[in-house]
């Protein structure tokens, strides 16, 4: 049988006339309630609504995320923290002998469309799901509420670990995706059932009701249960019927149909089972950044807007979660498996770093005995190095451009990408000008414990928040730099000194790109994988003598290197040595730069055949500029051309403009002059004023 009761924990006969004249929402909706679950419902009268404005605080919630992919994130958050053990809790499942034992199965996390426009998502959890009551409770994440059922030590790693937790997180994602949600929760024999919806919100109130029930035998007693709960809520029964697109279907139906897959399928088995659903996605969804992912607005055509943006979802989603345990979770959209090995299959020699973060105490104070060591007033920080052969294959064949040293920042178990920076140079203090650190290198921050402070929207990093987080973010930054420094000069000097190396270089990386994605088999996350490492490296720190910042550079000589069995793209000799068949820039002008590399081939610009170089050609024309400027730049070691000499020289400035009225250099002609040249030759007038 079922148990419905009444708000009160003394068991009382349900109110069939309906109504609360507490109420101050909707005094219509009777909550039911047992006295065996410990707890109030939401919508008891004293939880049952707020006197902060609920159709202002609607429209807060539904503008909170910039776009409804990153809404969506958040749901997927409060998912895989209920999937993912926190620190600990493996040998406390052994113990307790709990159904979700590590080993036995994997942990599961659904998307699906529902009809054309209506979306669910479904998880199961390795621990009880939280009462809805806390839940939706206004300005409160459940996600804090259990440290009084642990002890402060678990509690202070669960919230570090945690990135979401059905808190604010639900609602503002729910209110952005949809005008109405419906939520289940499955505790055993326990269903709890919560509505987001707007048209239950008053100027009077929030209003975020959820139902407790408990039943003996879902088959049988899902229909008798729901039909009467929403029989005794009829602005429930009418929200939920503007919202869903089946009109043919009663309302009734479709929500016992929505909480019979709590129990049915591979579901069956699961004690603890969540599922969110979005009903009428909000106009836009699956467009709003089609163009920066590759997503076509024709797909609109032919799919359903839950589709489409399903269909975008699984575009992104790997690049976004970096630590999703392969071998343990199971996560399928629209019935399709998804693995999350992204920069596995793509970075060219991906390597493994871990420096100490002080978060309080700047670089240039600490102790030279222990600065570089792990402290107890440091963590320490996973970052993770690679040529992204893909991106620089693109840039290279789009524009003839480089592709700059990207930064990613990741946080939290799940790694969420929290922080993108296109062009990381000048952040990392590796120069932004010439070539140097353009072959694709990509440089991944991974703070696996929470250490960085982020906003609500998980989507950048709030410094400010932090006691000393300019220190913080100062440490962080430098400590960053120094890495991708010594990976990027260490794959440099592996090329030797002789030919234009550097473009050797970006040649070689680039020749991985039709290998990306399909290489080698991934079967550990990126936390466990095992990726290049290096032995023995020696950190020194010094200021810079112009910009005064500080830097961290490696001294050491003699390293040792240890190639990963995780590296799927490796950089082995023989790539290096086989560094391309005879090439050549071509020019239409006096005359043709060419040079030769160790191995006696030589060089030109990629894929060029002959006659593509021609002057009226912009895109050919811009690409062999910046050959001969590399070229130059490589016998440029003293960087004499680099800048203006008014600038490298400000003493001799007049009488410099005195003779050269229009001074030149590499820096000017790349970032100023070149997007200007029409033929070859008025590149060939400026190279003549350097």
């Amino acid at each position: 049988m079922s148990s419905l009761g009444a708000p009160s924990p003394v068991k009382q006969e349900p109110d069939t006339k309906g109504g609360d004249e507490n109420s101050l929402a909707t005094p219509d909706i009777v909550p039911s309630h047992d006295p065996q679950i410990v707890g109030h419902d939401s919508a008891s009268p004293q939880h049952k609504s707020t006197t902060v404005d609920g159709q202002g605080m609607w429209r807060s919630w539904a503008r909170v995320f910039s776009k409804p992919e990153s809404a969506c994130f958040d749901l997927l958050d409060n998912c895989f923290d209920a999937v993912l053990r926190q620190n600990g809790e493996h040998a406390a499942a052994a113990a307790n002998n709990e159904h979700h034992q590590q080993g036995k199965r994997k942990e599961r996390v659904e998307l699906m469309a529902l009809g054309d426009t209506a979306l669910s998502i479904q998880n199961s959890s390795i621990r009880p799901i939280k009462p809805l009551e806390t839940a939706l409770t206004v300005y409160k994440s459940s996600k804090n509420s259990n440290s009084q059922e642990q002890n402060q030590q678990n509690a202070t790693i669960h919230e570090k670990d945690s990135i979401g937790e059905n808190g604010v997180g639900l609602k503002q994602g729910a209110a952005a995706l949809s005008d109405c949600s419906l939520v289940f929760t499955k505790n055993k024999n326990v269903l709890e059932i919560g509505i987001i919806a707007k048209a239950l919100q008053s100027s009077s109130g929030v209003y975020l009701p959820s139902f407790t029930f408990v039943l003996y035998n879902p088959q049988e007693e899902l229909h008798e249960v729901i039909d009467k709960w929403l029989a005794k809520n009829p602005s429930i029964e009418g929200a939920l019927e503007q919202s869903f697109v089946d009109m043919e279907t009663l309302v009734v139906d479709q929500v016992v149909q929505l909480a019979d897959r709590l129990w049915k399928g591979d579901w069956e088995d699961e004690p603890h089972v969540f599922l969110l659903v979005l009903c009428n996605l909000k106009t836009g969804i699956g467009t709003s950044n089609q163009k920066n992912d590759h997503i076509m607005a024709h797909d609109l055509m032919k799919v359903s807007p839950a589709g489409a943006f399903l269909n975008f979802l699984k575009t992104v989603l790997p690049k976004h979660y970096i630590n999703l345990p392969l071998g343990q979770l199971d996560f399928l959209i629209g019935g399709e498996r998804l693995e999350f090995a992204h920069w596995q299959r793509r970075l060219v020699e991906m390597a493994h770093f871990t420096v100490p973060i002080a978060t309080r105490k700047a670089l240039e104070t600490m102790d030279e005995e222990t600065w570089d060591q792990v402290t107890d007033d440091k963590y320490l920080l996973n970052i993770y190095c690679g040529f992204d052969a893909v991106r620089l294959n693109q840039n290279v064949e789009s524009n003839g451009g480089p592709a700059p040293c990207q930064l990613l920042i990741y946080s939290c178990r799940a790694g969420r990408l929290i922080q993108t920076e296109v062009d990381a140079r000048h952040l990392l203090s590796l120069g932004s000008s010439g070539v140097d650190f353009t072959q694709g290198l990509t440089v991944i921050i991974y703070d696996e414990t929470g250490q960085l402070p982020l906003t609500p929207t998980k989507d950048a990093i709030a410094w400010s928040e932090q006691a000393y987080g300019d220190v913080h973010r100062s440490n962080l930054f430098t400590w960053a730099g120094a890495v991708a420094h010594y990976y990027w000069r260490y794959t440099y000097s592996r090329f030797g000194k002789v030919g234009r190396v550097k473009e050797i270089m970006r040649t070689t990386i680039q020749n991985f790109a039709s290998e990306a994605d399909g290489a080698g088999r991934v079967t550990e996350s990126l936390k466990d994988a095992q990726f290049t490492t290096f032995q023995g490296l020696v950190w020194k720190r010094r200021q810079a003598a112009v910009t005064k910042r500080w830097l961290i550079r490696n001294v050491a000589k003699n390293l040792t290197l240890s190639q990963g069995s995780d590296t799927l793209l490796p950089l082995t000799q023989e790539r290096i040595r086989a560094r391309g068949k005879k090439r050549h820039i071509i020019l239409d002008g006096p005359k043709a730069a060419t040079s030769t590399n160790s191995d006696g081939a030589t060089v030109n610009t990629e894929g060029d055949e002959a006659g593509e170089g021609s002057s009226n050609e912009p895109r050919s024309l811009r690409r062999a500029v910046r050959d001969v400027l590399a070229f130059l730049r490589d016998l440029d070691e003293g960087k004499l051309f680099e800048l203006p000499v008014v600038v490298q020289a400000p003493n001799i400035k007049e009488e410099y403009l005195k003779s050269i009225s229009r001074p030149m250099d590499f820096h000017t002609i790349e970032n100023e002059r070149l997007e200007t040249y029409q033929n070859v030759n008025e590149f060939y007038a400026d190279l003549v004023l350097i």
